[in-house]
């Protein structure tokens, strides 16, 4: 099968950062029609372009990619963002059941990104999903939810206990919350810009060592952690419509991982 790249959009963006459209629901899916050349691209039709400015060197690699917004706070509380991007990630599990995962996001989103690995799909009836997840791609993520909910930024998520203990990934792994699914044979990718603040680069750091701490070699590869120079917090994904740039190269690596050719990797 193929390679789909589920890209979960970031709430923190500025002019050039453009954010990716929901769709999550099937009934109101872009697949209503086969126009698209790209078999796998999801996105909102009228912001395509927009949002999706990321994901040329994944497509001209044979990817499809996946583009997911949720509704962010104060609307949207932290249950209901994991629950519409875990929606999203059942709904292209089954559009696409030949096709292997990978997971990516920036900022809140590379929060997400990893959220989604560590989700426990055979408790969502969906016991063969890890099988098909190749990896993540997690750019200056937030993997501790505890120091948001202590800021400012809490005023709006109004995290609770209970969910900072749910949905902060490094906790996750650290205090043993969670272990590797039968069937999940998955790369990890973790980046971060040389220019973020010391808060992101340390969450990025943390997650890292954590999931470094506990990876089984027939479970999880962990990469080596990505300092990815020259770049501040915005630039990081700004510039990963470059195929050159060290994060696109990582997520291309795992569209074509050694040893696999792009005959095998797209038919």
């Amino acid at each position: 099968g193929g390679v789909l790249v589920c890209f979960v959009a970031c709430s923190l963006t500025r002019d050039t950062v453009k954010s990716a459209q929901a769709i999550i629901n099937a009934a109101n899916s872009h697949y209503s029609s086969n126009a698209d050349p790209y078999p796998g691209l999801v996105a909102h039709p009228n912001s395509k372009k927009d949002s999706l400015f990321f994901a040329a060197p994944l497509l001209d690699a044979g990817a499809a990619v996946a583009a997911v917004e949720y509704t962010v706070a104060p609307k949207g509380t932290m249950d209901t963002i994991v629950h519409q991007c875990r929606a999203a990630v059942l709904y292209l599990h089954q559009r696409f059941p030949d096709h292997h995962l990978v997971f990516a996001g920036h900022s809140a989103g590379g929060h997400l990104a990893a959220m989604m690995l560590l989700t426990d799909w055979a408790g969502l009836c969906q016991p063969n999903l890890p099988a098909r997840i190749r990896g993540i791609v997690a750019v200056s993520g937030l993997f501790d939810l505890e120091p948001v909910q202590r800021c400012y930024a809490n005023e709006a998520l109004g995290l609770t206990d209970k969910q900072v203990a749910e949905y902060s990934p490094t906790r996750l792994l650290s205090e043993g919350a969670w272990s590797a699914p039968p069937g999940l044979c998955a790369t990890v990718i973790v980046a971060f810009a040389q220019h973020d603040p010391e808060a992101f680069r340390q969450h990025s750091i943390d997650f890292h060592a954590a999931l470094a701490a506990l990876a089984a070699p027939s479970r999880l590869h962990v990469e080596p952690l990505l300092d990815v120079t020259e770049a501040d917090h915005f630039e990081v994904i700004e510039r990963m419509a470059d195929p050159a740039f060290a994060v696109t190269k990582a997520a291309l690596a795992l569209i074509h991982p050694q040893g696999e050719g792009e005959e095998g990797a797209t038919q």
